[in-house]
């Protein structure tokens, strides 16, 4: 399955009255069309939001988008440094907010929560 930003989806009807649906998605900078045919998969793509979607070509020049998930919030692309910088913040929050006396194990394990909500929000 790839990332991929749901553009649009609109709602056809081919030749012979069966309903089918025209995603345009955006991956990587580029803009590709996709084919949905099965109605399940239709409902579960989102227009203006990025999906994990899973695409079949066959030979054809007509992609076939055959599932579309949404992506877990849960598992956002941080890099290395990205991470580092909001360890650091979430760090210096709970520094910032310790009362006098506070243990050092107090202050780490309110910096783990702050650096959790921060990765994962």
């Amino acid at each position: 399955m790839e990332r991929a930003y749901v553009a649009a989806v609109t709602e056809r009807e081919s030749e012979k009255g069966t309903p089918y649906w025209r995603a345009v998605l955006v991956q990587d900078g580029r803009r590709t069309v996709a084919y949905v045919w099965e109605p399940g998969v239709a409902k579960a793509l989102v227009a203006g939001q990025e999906m994990l979607v899973e695409l079949k070509t066959n030979g054809s020049r007509f992609p076939k988008l055959v599932k579309a998930e949404p992506l877990t919030a849960a598992a956002p692309d941080l890099s290395q440094r990205d991470r580092l910088i909001c360890r650091q913040v979430a760090l210096k929050a709970a520094v910032e907010l310790a009362e006098p006396g506070t243990s050092p194990d107090q202050v780490l394990a309110t910096a783990e929560a702050f650096y959790a909500w921060l990765v994962n929000a």
